[in-house]
């Protein structure tokens, strides 16, 4: 796990077109397999958010530069800008209350440890005559 996150990941801005799907399928099976275990909502997001690079891939390829080296050169347009801000303060949010249990900072944030919360209950009554 930590090999494809530290090293195999580099794979997806490769120049290789081959490397960057081979990369993709990884990464698709790799946040496909934990469905069970964390239920639905972690994976989907992942999805979401691998489907970009398809896109991004795919595009007609033109003069205009990406939105990271706009970021750098100080040239994104200011809502996008605030969107990343937005997004940035959202992270912290579920810091202020404590969603571990009630699962409330999937609204906010995404922690995939988070993501499949049960609660379980046992009470054991005992009376004076010991049953």
């Amino acid at each position: 796990m930590v090999f494809l996150e530290l090293i195999l990941i580099w794979g997806l801005v490769s120049k290789r077109n081959w490397l960057r799907w081979a990369t993709l399928l990884q990464l698709t099976i790799f946040h496909a397999f934990p469905w069970k275990v964390v239920g639905f909502f972690y994976p989907m997001i992942m999805a979401c958010l691998l489907s970009l690079f398809p896109l991004i891939w795919l595009r007609p390829q033109g003069e205009e530069s990406g939105h990271g080296e706009r970021l750098l050169t100080g040239r994104l347009p200011r809502a996008h800008l605030t969107a990343i801000t937005m997004y940035a303060i959202a992270q912290v949010l579920p810091h202020i209350y404590s969603p571990a249990l009630t699962s409330e900072g999937r609204l906010w944030s995404l922690n995939m440890f988070d993501s499949k919360s049960r609660c379980s209950l046992l009470a054991i009554a005992r009376h004076h005559d010991g049953t």
